[in-house]
């Protein structure tokens, strides 16, 4: 599917996604500062917590991944359709 897209358009999008990339990669550091805390508070009862944040933190990161990828395929595509 090909669409179509205005300048303005484009420009939003891709600020959209850059936007979004940059919160998830924040809020993935926060929870790696989170994960540091919960060790060298060296509880017991952060175990379970310490495997969470690790989970989530992946997450986060696949998510700003993925959000930087589909802006590099639209920036591409307008690269393509300029030429």
């Amino acid at each position: 599917m090909l669409l179509e897209l205005s300048n303005r358009d484009y420009n939003t999008i891709a600020k959209a996604l850059l936007e979004s990339a940059l919160d998830w990669e924040h809020a993935a550091d926060e929870l790696g500062r989170l994960h540091q805390f919960c060790v060298r508070t060296g509880d017991p009862a952060y175990g379970t917590k310490l495997s969470r944040l690790d989970r989530e933190q992946c997450r986060h990161r696949r998510l700003a991944r993925r959000r930087r990828a589909v802006l590099e395929r639209l920036q591409r595509q307008k690269k393509a359709a300029s030429c």
